[in-house]
């Protein structure tokens, strides 16, 4: 519903922070046409090898090699937004780790002490609105983060 799926109306989606590709396979598995942008060099490596076999996969090779397609760069800022062109632009960046009480799940914690944060997630988002020609911008972030940004009002 967030990247503008109306019906038969299915948006070319460009996913800027790729990690394991499950976002881009919801959407490619419901058509849309995904590209896919992974910046870390050991994760865009493990995402070729998981495609590469999911596209000899008997039951879902075909659709993923039609909708979803890995790009070889590293960084969203190497797109040329005149050829690159995307309806949406996704963004879901590694967020660094808060104290709370529940933990997020294994694979995730692992994925995180790999990756790391990304400490340029706000360069990535203003990158976005000044540079790309998306209809839209789809940015995941955590609610404190927006209400920390937003100006207070006293009335």
């Amino acid at each position: 519903k967030a990247v503008g799926i109306k019906g038969s109306e299915l948006p070319t989606v460009i996913d800027a922070t790729a990690g394991l590709g499950r976002d881009a396979f919801v959407l490619a598995s419901i058509g849309c046409q995904v590209r896919l942008v992974e910046r870390h060099p050991v994760v865009f490596l493990l995402l070729q090898d998981g495609l590469n076999r999911a596209y000899q996969d008997e039951e879902i090779g075909e659709m993923l090699q039609q909708n979803l397609r890995l790009l070889n760069v590293h960084h969203i800022n190497e797109l040329d937004p005149n050829s690159d062109y995307a309806d949406v632009v996704y963004l879901d960046p590694m967020y660094p780790h808060k104290q709370k009480s529940a933990l997020v799940k294994k694979e995730m914690r692992v994925f995180q002490h790999l990756v790391g944060a990304d400490l340029d997630a706000d360069e990535l988002k203003q990158m976005l609105s000044r540079e790309m020609k998306q209809k839209k911008a789809i940015v995941h972030c955590l609610i404190l983060d927006i209400l920390l940004d937003m100006p207070l009002k006293l009335t």
